[in-house]
């Protein structure tokens, strides 16, 4: 069974009050490559495109991604938020946000990628071996894969930011063209597969398959 997530939760979601364009999720850990994303954030700066960025998370890197975000002349464009605890507000982050990133080397699965994917927000991750999340974007209908560095993380972020289409991610419901892979991810779907497998009958028990 693969790993759930909180459909009904973000489907009732609704984007914080402050937008940014960049978003990233998840522990700050060497192989998230949180900095690879500020280095693609400096070089859109550097080609005069002002792009803002939120970090969401704590972890090791804390004090040395805020440092490199100085070095690298960008801390006035990045937020980094190790203050969110509930899911609820990682949700409404997300959908404030006109970009999610993910640039790990190493994802076993992926949830804050498919939280992302389900907030209907285009989402950016790398082609490295190790990242299984991958497979994920590549479902998604706004989702682009590119190669393991800065500078193509930027190229890919150039393209998705000159977007003209402006998402309504006020709608407390997913985009009809995500609904029917994305619902194998719920919990819903999850309790009912273990349920057949194991042949328990479940009241009330959903007929997606």
């Amino acid at each position: 069974m693969p790993n759930g997530i909180d459909l009904e939760g973000i489907r009732n979601s609704h984007p914080d009050d402050m937008r940014v364009d960049l978003v990233t999720v998840g522990r700050l850990l060497p192989h998230k490559n949180v900095d690879m994303l500020l280095e693609s954030v400096a070089l859109l700066h550097a080609a005069g495109l002002h792009v803002t960025c939120r970090v969401i998370g704590e972890g090791p890197q804390r004090a040395a991604l805020h440092e490199r975000s100085k070095e690298l002349g960008i801390d006035h464009a990045v937020d980094f938020r190790h203050d969110v605890w509930e899911q609820k507000d990682v949700y409404s982050l997300i959908k404030a946000a006109r970009v999610a990133v993910f640039p790990s080397a190493r994802e076993g699965f992926g949830i804050a990628v498919l939280e992302a994917i389900a907030c209907d927000v285009p989402v950016v991750t790398t082609s490295a071996p190790d990242n299984l999340a991958r497979h994920l974007v590549a479902r998604s209908t706004a989702g682009v894969v590119c190669e393991p560095s800065a500078e193509a993380l930027a190229d890919a972020l150039r393209v998705l930011l000159a977007d003209p289409q402006d998402r309504d991610q006020t709608a407390p419901s997913l985009p009809a063209t995500q609904q029917a892979w994305l619902s194998e991810y719920g919990w819903d779907f999850a309790a009912d597969e273990v349920a057949r497998l194991l042949g328990i009958e479940m009241e009330g028990a959903s007929d997606v398959r």
